[in-house]
């Protein structure tokens, strides 16, 4: 991954873990980026959206897997963060995907 890049995801990743949500993330970002390289900046112009934080997150290539058509092939590049800190996303996502309102319907308090 480039290096850039990579530094501003695992700073999402940090704060994930630190208890912020994805838009707060997104937040933090924008004012991030404003010291950010120049390529970076340009890729990133209008922001990241906190959809995209989320997709960051859940992505397997983290731990240095490729999800593919044909599955899950490992070990293909130098993972990002440690295996236990991406169980720690993965449950932490699970948690809160749960606890939002679904269809009107409150699914946790």
């Amino acid at each position: 991954m480039f290096e850039p890049i990579a530094k501003i995801v695992r700073h999402s990743i940090k704060m994930y873990l630190d208890g912020y949500g994805t838009r707060a993330i997104a937040l933090n970002l924008a004012e991030y980026l404003k010291t950010a390289d120049e390529s970076v900046k340009k890729r990133y112009k209008k922001g990241v959206d906190p959809r995209t934080i989320r997709r960051w997150l859940a992505n397997p290539a983290l731990i240095g897997h490729w999800k593919s058509k044909e599955g899950l092939i490992e070990n293909c590049f130098k993972p990002l963060i440690g295996f236990s800190d991406w169980m720690k996303i993965q449950n932490e996502l699970q948690k809160r995907t749960e606890s939002k309102v679904s269809s009107g319907v409150i699914t946790h308090y």
